[in-house]
């Protein structure tokens, strides 16, 4: 737990998280972290265009 100066509190799940935030870095772009997950989330995707069939041409 953290207790900025405007009277905030920030809770962590671990020392981990804790250092890394007092350390400057952001959560977002680290793999392990709930924020990063959040972002990467899996969720449905456009379908794929197919590709026109080729067409052989011949040289006279």
């Amino acid at each position: 737990m953290l207790v900025k100066l405007d009277g905030t509190v920030l809770y962590f799940c671990g020392s981990k998280c804790e250092k890394n935030k007092k350390l400057g870095r952001q959560g977002k772009k680290f793999k392990w972290t709930q924020t990063s997950r959040s972002l990467r989330k899996p969720g449905p995707k456009p379908p794929a265009k197919k590709a026109a069939p080729k067409q052989s041409y011949t040289v006279l």
